[in-house]
């Protein structure tokens, strides 16, 4: 800074890297996670598992990352190229990734694999996104959306689709009932989350710490 105390102000480089982060390197980290969950052009990638960690890789992203934008004034523009590229993410995953999953897995749905990662996305949608009061409306709306189409995968295949893919307006209200299922689904024991230490707090509501422990998944209080 100049003498006058012209110049940028002393958190004005860690704004601006703030910035560069989460409006341009976040934006194609996400692509990149859900162009391998999806295994576009790759079956090999699905085969061997990889997928999978990148459905992990993106929770881990979303998570780290929201609380920079919850906590720093940034400008619009990186502000919404964050947001469009975490709720575009995590609609691909959730249209191909899990979809195509559930459809080629033969086992019952209590034990296979990729319900893990449903309940991942879903703890990530309601304990992260919707809970935030940065999370533009339009986003919070999506996200609504999103959760509809994770009830579908625990049922009829074709509801994932048709939910992740229909980003138009409606009554949103009256697709809000379905959702109440999926909290069903996020099940942690409200007597194993009241003997949990004080030091354990932030693991508990980590949804990634969720899904690596392999157990039970976060009950949340019906809503609606």
């Amino acid at each position: 800074d100049g003498a006058d105390g012209a110049g940028p102000g002393p958190g004005a480089g860690s704004i601006a890297h703030l910035e560069e982060l989460l409006g341009r390197a976040v934006p194609y980290v996400c692509q990149v996670a859900a162009t391998l969950a999806c295994a576009r052009g790759c079956p090999e990638v699905r085969t061997s598992g990889l997928w999978r960690l990148a459905v992990e890789a993106l929770v881990y992203i979303v998570e780290d990352t929201l609380p920079a934008v919850e906590k720093c004034t940034l400008r619009p523009e990186s502000v919404s190229a964050y947001w469009q590229a975490v709720i575009g993410s995590l609609a691909d995953v959730v249209a191909n990734a899990l979809l195509d999953s559930r459809q080629a897995n033969a086992k019952p749905p209590a034990e296979s694999d990729p319900d893990v990662l449903v309940q991942a996305v879903g703890n990530l949608l309601t304990r992260r996104l919707l809970a935030s009061g940065a999370a533009p409306p339009e986003i919070s709306g999506r996200a609504v959306r999103l959760l509809e189409a994770l009830v579908g995968l625990g049922g009829e295949a074709p509801v994932v689709a048709a939910g992740a893919a229909k980003d138009s307006a409606g009554d949103a209200a009256g697709r809000l009932k379905p959702v109440r299922h999926l909290f069903d689904l996020c099940v942690k024991s409200e007597e194993a989350a009241g003997t949990a230490g004080e030091g354990d707090a932030d693991s508990a509501l980590s949804v990634a710490a969720m899904s690596a422990k392999g157990g039970g998944m976060l009950r949340l209080p019906a809503r609606f």
